[in-house]
């Protein structure tokens, strides 16, 4: 007992530090059971989120060998929805075409059967249901040799039916057919004509015929002789040289007139009805190009009202001194890049005629295989065929947008890709149309320097008006030269097929020539800044003289102003409107601001 009393007198002295041990000890038996625990059930988490991602992996390697049957199934009919509706709009646009290029009937029935309708090539059934279209599917390239195949009768008609229905097509644009289709042109008197000479002087105008009422007899709109005959031996490269066309120079042919038909109909359509010349928003006709005549080459930046040299080609002034005897056809056809603009006999009429959607020539053969081998890669050759066509006019710069809305509104619509708006003094350096308008004006120039003394005359051939001009008002100070290069499509007959979907895969890019279109050329960091600074100071400069006829009416009204001492304010405000007042007094200089301001318009690729 007398022990025990002695261990708790010793229990009592020293309770706190023995407490305080238990105590120590009960907590790391706590933390040491509570954290061993947590251990666990951390690596067990572990283990079960990293056995979650193995699964994860797994079944994502086993996607293309196990597809998920519902998703497969929705997107299924999606890629359905999706196709019908690119099938009805498909289906659309060629019912829409389908009454446009239309055959004409006076060809007769017999040549309708044989260039129209499909003809069962075993029965010899025509089904007049069914169009030849793309008729490239069913000419083949080289022609049958079976001599009876098609009648050169039919062929002859339709020689002779393109001579017959020119001048109703040049009147669509209130223009005068002067072309003869059945002659080759030669030199440049055949080519242009004694009175197309005389205008290419030095601002000589044709003197216009009037009637016994005083009223103008002339065209609308100036197509000249030299333009026609470019078209002619652009659009009907056969002509001249063959006895009569070929089968595939037919339909090419009759696809160049449906072109030609729409081109005129956009001009007719800018000019709203036009009756006389001076009403007309498009004046003259320069140039038509159709084909693998057109080129998207991208232009230049220049200063504004500095002229563009280039030409035919990118040959200097130097280059051309070999060419001195070629007439304008020879001349022309250089610049198709053939002999005479004639295809060799064998060649394909329908190589380089169509561009992709990059707009890079296509060779024939590319496009008949686009039409049979269903490769979702070709899809856009098989949905419709693209023409490059382009026109070289003169008209009323204002009336420019009016052009474009005209292009897309009509009925075999134009898409526009280039504008160029030549600014004056300047000649059309683009591809497909670029040399013909250096040319003329090599021309001018040469025929305005030349004296007229061998016909027995003593001025320049300018002038009929050379020095008669000089100083004379511009007849219409708005018009400026206006070059349009687009595409018209032909589409084909719908066909799911076509499209190639079954044959779709991840390594397919659709249209993958369209990658390598590329943006616009900037400018360089050659150049310095102050040369782009003044085409940029300049339309600001070209704003204020619009706006200076307002500007000189208030002036009208600062006497009123000046009157009251308060009104001071506002009339120093005037004079800061007052130096571009100051341009306005010379009426020539607003003329030849609009063409510096429309420079940059004009270097537009």
């Amino acid at each position: 007992m007398d022990q025990v009393k002695e261990y708790l007198a010793v229990a009592i002295k020293h309770g706190f530090w023995i407490g305080s041990s238990i105590v120590l000890i009960g907590a790391l038996t706590v933390w040491y059971l509570s954290t061993s625990d947590l251990n666990d059930k951390t690596e067990s988490q572990i283990r079960k989120i990293e056995g979650d991602v193995q699964k994860v992996s797994q079944y994502r390697n086993e996607l293309p060998t196990q597809p998920n049957d519902l998703s497969h199934q929705w997107m299924n009919e999606k890629i359905d929805i999706r196709k019908e509706e690119v099938l009805q709009a498909w289906q659309n646009v060629f019912d829409a075409q389908r009454d446009i290029l239309t055959w004409p009937t006076k060809l007769k029935d017999d040549f309708l059967i044989e260039f129209k309708y499909v003809k069962d090539p075993e029965t010899g059934i025509v089904d007049r249901n069914k169009l030849k279209l793309p008729f490239e599917k069913y000419e083949p390239f080289p022609p049958s040799s079976d001599p009876d195949q098609v009648n050169p009768d039919l062929l002859r008609r339709y020689e002779q039916y393109i001579g017959e229905t020119l001048p109703s097509y040049a009147e669509i644009a209130g223009a005068t057919w002067t072309a003869d289709f059945s002659k080759r042109t030669g030199g440049m008197a055949d080519s242009y004509g004694m009175d197309e000479m005389m205008m290419m002087g030095g601002g000589a105008s044709r003197q216009a015929k009037r009637s016994i009422t005083g009223a103008v007899e002339e065209p609308v709109v100036i197509w000249s002789t030299s333009s026609q005959e470019a078209v002619l031996k652009d659009l009907f490269p056969w002509r001249g040289v063959k006895e009569y066309p070929s089968e595939l120079d037919v339909y090419y042919s009759q696809e160049n007139l449906w072109i030609l038909r729409q081109l005129l109909q956009i001009v007719a359509a800018v000019n709203s009805g036009a009756q006389q010349s001076f009403e007309a928003e498009i004046r003259e006709i320069k140039k038509l190009s159709i084909g693998k005549s057109v080129t998207f080459n991208q232009g230049s930046i220049s200063d504004p009202g500095s002229r563009v040299t280039a030409g035919f080609g990118g040959m200097g002034m130097d280059d051309m001194e070999g060419y001195g005897d070629m007439d304008m056809y020879e001349m022309d056809s250089m610049e198709s890049g053939g002999s005479g603009g004639v295809d060799s006999e064998g060649s394909d009429p329908g190589d380089s005629r169509y561009v992709n959607t990059a707009n890079e020539p296509i060779d024939a053969s590319t496009l008949r295989s686009a039409f049979s081998s269903n490769d979702p890669g070709q899809v856009a050759i098989a949905v419709a065929k693209r023409v490059p066509v382009m026109l070289h006019l003169q008209m009323n710069q204002q009336s420019v947008a009016r052009l474009l809305a005209a292009c897309g509104s009509a009925p075999l619509m134009v898409d526009v890709r280039q504008v160029r708006v030549i600014p004056k003094g300047g000649s059309a350096g683009g591809g497909g149309g670029g040399a013909y308008g250096d040319m003329m004006g090599m021309e001018d120039e040469m025929m305005g320097d030349m004296g007229m003394g061998g016909m027995g005359m003593g001025m320049g051939m300018g002038g009929m008006g050379g020095g008669a001009t000089i100083g004379a008002p511009e007849e219409y100070p708005m018009d400026m030269e206006v070059e349009i290069y687009g595409l018209i499509y032909f589409y084909n007959p719908p066909s799911e097929e076509s499209l190639g979907i079954d044959k779709v895969k991840d390594d397919v890019s659709i249209d993958e020539s369209a990658e390598v279109i590329d943006d616009l050329p900037g400018p360089t960091g050659t150049e310095p800044a102050t040369t782009a600074e003044p085409p940029t100071a300049t339309p600001p400069a070209a704003t204020p003289p619009t706006a200076t006829p307002p500007a000189t009416t208030p002036p009208a009204a600062t006497p009123p102003a000046a009157t009251p001492p308060a009104a001071t304010p506002p009339a120093a405000t005037p004079p800061a409107a007052t130096p571009p007042a100051a341009t306005p007094p010379a009426a020539t200089p607003p003329a030849t601001t609009p063409p510096t301001a429309m420079a940059i318009p004009a270097a537009l690729p």
